[in-house]
């Protein structure tokens, strides 16, 4: 059976959370992604082609569902048609996929059959307060790091009520209840659409995610990391990064550049930070990422002036922390320029990754004069997880 390790969701697909200006905007956003899916709904048929090897569900006008998404359908007597599924084509009403194997009956029964945006999976919200102003969540997957999540995304201290909106997002470890942990860095993230239009990502697998978030008066994307990167140390049990904004606040209208992550940005370590140094000592440690040229998307020209070619890096890039490798970033290609009409883009036929659909997203970073880079992200596998 097909394995979907890596998912991808937006708020371009059908009855994905609002992340509006409330207290608990991102929490809720985040539980829809992680664990939960969401826009759940009946199929009215699901039928098998086998000269394709494609199932096509029925679902109604207006289902929102998008190609290359990953779907989970339940309920058909069928086992065969019971799991998650890569998108490969959409109509007005119906949603197509492919099967590995032949189901036991090209028309699936079953008393009620259902349709969803199935969650990135193997998380699991380990403590929440009442309010869903705090909540805490935590990779299930034994090759995870013992550190968790805690989002805090109500009345804190550096929350703006105004036109400011960001979410506390913390690397705790020793977590016994919702109010009793060790923290071990602290970064922010921000949510809701304010001044801007609603537009947000999140790509990840069992291990890792990645958060971007249109906000702010320059109405840009930033992008935000938080998870175990692929480390090269031997028993390291403390390999979890987190990227925040670079200033910790933004505003409606006075807000530039600088306000958007440092992530994309080689070199820099601006708000991001590793558990723990190679070393495994307790306390927080800052990391840069690094790739070819001084940022992600900028190494040459858009297209290349010789070939007129789109280029990019297959190989991940390197984490470093204390002057030494750490590990690389899981997931993440580097593409080496920039061209805007890749924005939200899948593409499968990369030379040398036939098959391998990769994402590409544009997003700003600090000290970047205004310009958006192309990010990446394969949507295959990242690690085992």
């Amino acid at each position: 059976m097909a394995d979907f390790p890596v998912k991808w969701l937006s708020s371009d697909m059908g009855g994905s959370p609002e992340n509006g200006d409330q207290y608990g905007a991102l929490i809720e956003l985040l539980k829809a992604c992680l664990v939960t899916g969401f826009n759940t709904k009946p199929i009215a048929s699901l039928t098998y082609d086998s000269a394709t090897q494609q199932a096509t569900a029925s679902v109604g006008s207006g289902h929102g569902y998008l190609k290359w998404q990953v779907i989970a359908i339940s309920g058909a007597d069928q086992a065969g048609y019971n799991s998650e599924h890569r998108v490969t084509a959409i109509g007005s009403d119906w949603v197509r996929f492919a099967l590995d194997t032949a189901p036991a009956a090209n028309e699936a029964t079953g008393d009620l059959i259902e349709i969803k945006t199935a969650p990135v999976g193997g998380w699991e919200i380990a403590a929440e307060d009442a309010d869903n102003h705090r909540a805490v969540f935590k990779r299930t997957s034994e090759r995870a790091t013992e550190v968790m999540l805690m989002v805090e995304n109500g009345t804190w201290g550096g929350h703006s009520s105004n036109s400011g909106r960001q979410a506390r997002v913390s690397l705790i470890e020793q977590m016994i209840d919702i109010d009793t942990y060790t923290v071990a860095a602290s970064r922010q993230w921000p949510y809701s659409a304010k001044e801007t239009t609603r537009d947000w990502a999140l790509l990840g697998d069992g291990l890792t995610m990645f958060y971007l978030n249109r906000y702010g008066g320059q109405g840009k994307h930033g992008v935000f990391v938080w998870g175990d990167i692929k480390t090269v140390r031997p028993g390291d049990a403390y390999h979890c990064v987190v990227a925040g904004l670079q200033d910790g606040t933004w505003s409606s209208t006075s807000d530039t550049y600088e306000t958007y992550s440092a992530l994309p940005y080689f070199g820099s370590s601006v708000e991001m930070s590793i558990a723990r140094a190679w070393h495994q000592l307790p306390g927080a440690v800052g990391w840069t990422l690094e790739g070819v040229g001084d940022r992600i998307g900028s190494l040459i020209s858009y297209p290349n002036p010789q070939d007129n070619g789109f280029y990019v890096a297959q190989g991940e890039m390197l984490v470093i922390e204390s002057g030494g490798v750490r590990g690389s970033m899981p997931g993440m290609l580097q593409p080496l320029h920039t061209g805007a009409g890749y924005d939200k883009a899948v593409i499968d036929n990369l030379p040398q990754m036939d098959g391998v659909p990769v994402m590409f997203r544009l997003a700003a970073s600090r000290g970047n004069a205004g310009k958006e880079t192309l990010m990446a992200w394969r949507l295959d596998r990242w690690q085992e997880v």
